[in-house]
């Protein structure tokens, strides 16, 4: 009886021991998965403000193109009367004024949004914004009594690279 006894306590403890290992690789398992599960949670969400940062930055920039356009437009449009022209200057200083206002709050969100990019389009977003801020010298030209010519080609190619480089990393985000 002795033998059985201590056959029955080398099995009890040899299944007690079974059973802490698999319990303890059961919670290293767990913790494994959780921090797996954090990880994709954190990545998607990062994702999300990538693809909201993508958007925003499109947005604006769209916005400020369309308004640099009709201020060239407005540079370079013939008045044949007085009264022309002061329509002109009129709708060039409001356009610009508006133009001016979105440069001084939408530029900062374009900066703020460049840790969510890549390299190469951050690069090409701070170039946009270093040219368009040369673009807002156009009234203080015009006052100066010097014919401006806003770098409409400069910023409309690095418009076009910006989209571009953002179209690839959003293509490769939902890819």
């Amino acid at each position: 009886m002795d033998d059985f006894r201590k056959q029955l306590l080398l099995l009890g403890l040899d299944k007690g021991l079974l059973a802490l290992l698999l319990g303890g690789l059961g919670v290293i398992a767990k913790r494994y998965l959780d921090r797996q599960a954090a990880q994709r949670a954190y990545d998607q969400r990062v994702a999300e403000e990538r693809i909201r940062a993508y958007k925003e930055i499109s947005r604006i920039v769209a916005e400020q193109l369309m308004a640099m356009a009709r201020l060239t437009y407005l540079l370079d449009e013939p008045a044949e009367t007085e009264a022309a022209k002061e329509k002109l200057a009129a709708d060039f200083q409001e356009l610009y004024s508006r133009l001016r206002e979105s440069y001084l709050t939408e530029m900062p969100r374009l900066q703020a949004d460049v840790i969510f990019v890549s390299s190469e389009v951050a690069a090409t977003l701070i170039a946009y914004i270093e040219a368009f801020g040369g673009f807002m010298r156009v009234p203080h030209d015009l006052a100066k009594g010097e014919t401006p010519r806003p770098p409409a080609e400069g910023l409309t190619a690095l418009s076009a690279r910006l989209s571009h480089a953002l179209s690839q990393e959003i293509a490769g985000y939902q890819a």
